[in-house]
């Protein structure tokens, strides 16, 4: 498929099904996790998990931050027809990633106990926290790489390859979910639903590492002309998409200990579950992001901004339409909902409503927050993408979450998530103003060199 010619409609279909149904397989398996865990281990081994989820966006924050940032380069190369430059952009963010995933790894490895503590873990959930948090840091470079090749393989074009190996890797994790947890239950349940998420993820890197290896590839490794100056390239693009994670960890870890502070273990149970719902769907939100982003990028190095235009309009209305889904179901099926993911008491139920309806609404907000990020990173706006992840990630919300509860307790906190993603919608739609009007002046500029050529 050719991105700079082909219709815009034709190849958003063809990219977002998709990423979307990549991101839905990834979102299912999640809550499956959550799921054999409050079945089997019960509301504490939820509250373990809310403790134990940053985890998963250390590793989100480096596969994306050099995914992204080499295949937005690997995009602009594309547009510009420039093949050898495309290799060596996917060269470089290889060696960074095998860096920083090795520096991470260890870190981690050596410092499990004090960043447990860190995210909240009490003396009454530290033990099963250890239990699973130790089989995702031991393994921790399959989460790095399962992510950062995901985006690579997507921009190198063969979504589909990306989309088979989260379902397969998923199938794996569902099954070793039952039979891990259930009847060959390992530990108390929270070791074996560790395994079984580790097994879906070494599934998905054997995958990615066989296209590599394929003839339908197009990567190569080439030895680029210039590395630093590669270096600073793909950290800047890519920094903005990764620090949508970090600030997901920082906001985790503050959101934990707020509610603790302010409810108790049961209330952090039942967030852990809206939560755990919150980052899945965050997840699709990306799905439509990273669907758009190679396009873009190629059209943006190919200067055909009119089409990124069309693309833009088209992500816009996907993530309204996905918004006003999630929203409803929280606020229509509360109890339900918490019931799912672990077995309820009639304090569990009492509380429930009154928690999951106002997480859920918040999420109203974030798609066009999360789209944002991507877009801006594609045509080449890193600053402000960097500022609109910094905003709804820790900024506003972290300033909002710890002030209102002063004022209403413990419903201050979900003010706060409300408050800081309708703010940041307003800042975005602010900037895709202004830059659909730069891309209109860049596409009058080019008009009349194409009609000399």
């Amino acid at each position: 498929m050719n991105l700079l010619t082909e219709k815009t409609s034709k190849l958003f279909r063809r990219y977002l099904i998709p990423s979307l149904l990549s991101a839905a397989a990834i979102s299912i398996f999640q809550l499956v996790d959550t799921i054999a865990v409050g079945q089997g281990v019960g509301s504490d081994g939820v509250a373990a998990l809310a403790i134990v989820t940053p985890l998963f966006g250390v590793s989100s924050f480096l596969g994306l931050f050099m995914g992204i940032g080499g295949s937005i380069h690997m995009g602009i190369a594309e547009g510009e027809g420039n093949r050898e430059k495309y290799s060596a952009n996917f060269t470089i963010s290889l060696v960074l990633m095998g860096a920083f995933s090795l520096l991470l790894w260890l870190s981690f490895l050596l410092l499990s106990e004090p960043i447990y503590l860190f995210l909240g873990a009490n003396e009454r959930l530290m033990p099963l926290v250890r239990e699973y948090g130790n089989w995702i840091t031991g393994c921790f470079p399959l989460f790095f790489f399962s992510i950062y090749l995901g985006c690579i393989v997507r921009a190198d074009g063969a979504p589909n390859v990306a989309l088979w190996a989260v379902i397969l890797s998923g199938l794996f994790n569902v099954l070793g979910d039952y039979l891990l947890v259930f009847p060959f239950r390992v530990g108390t349940g929270m070791a074996g639903a560790a395994i079984a998420t580790v097994l879906g993820n070494a599934v998905q890197v054997v995958i990615y590492v066989g296209y590599l290896l394929s003839k339908k590839c197009r990567l190569r490794l080439t030895k680029p002309h210039h590395w630093l100056r590669g270096f600073r390239k793909i950290i800047a693009a890519g920094f903005s998409a990764g620090l949508v994670d970090i600030a997901y960890i920082s906001l985790t870890v503050l959101l934990n200990n707020q509610v603790l502070q302010y409810g108790n273990e049961t209330v952090l149970a039942v967030f852990g579950v809206a939560y755990t719902c919150i980052s899945i769907f965050q997840r699709i939100y990306d799905g439509v992001g990273q669907a758009v982003q190679p396009i873009i990028s190629t059209n943006y190095g190919g200067g055909q901004y009119s089409r990124i235009v069309e693309l833009f309009r088209y992500s816009v209305a996907a993530e309204i339409l996905l918004s006003l889904v999630f929203t409803l179901t929280g606020v229509l099926f509360p109890k339900q909902i918490t019931m799912l993911f672990m077995e309820t008491t009639p304090e569990i139920l009492e509380i429930a409503p009154s928690i999951i309806r106002p997480v859920f609404f918040s999420i109203l907000f974030a798609g066009i927050g999360h789209f944002a990020v991507y877009y801006l990173q594609s045509i080449m706006k890193p600053i402000l993408a960097t500022i609109i992840a910094m905003l709804r990630g820790i900024i506003l919300t972290g300033i909002l979450v710890v002030a209102l509860p002063y004022i209403w307790a413990l419903q201050g906190i979900w003010a706060g998530l409300i408050l800081a993603e309708f703010l940041t919608v307003l800042v975005a739609v602010y900037w895709f103003s202004a830059t659909a009007k730069q891309l209109a002046r860049q596409q009058k500029k080019r008009a009349p060199q194409s009609v000399r050529n």
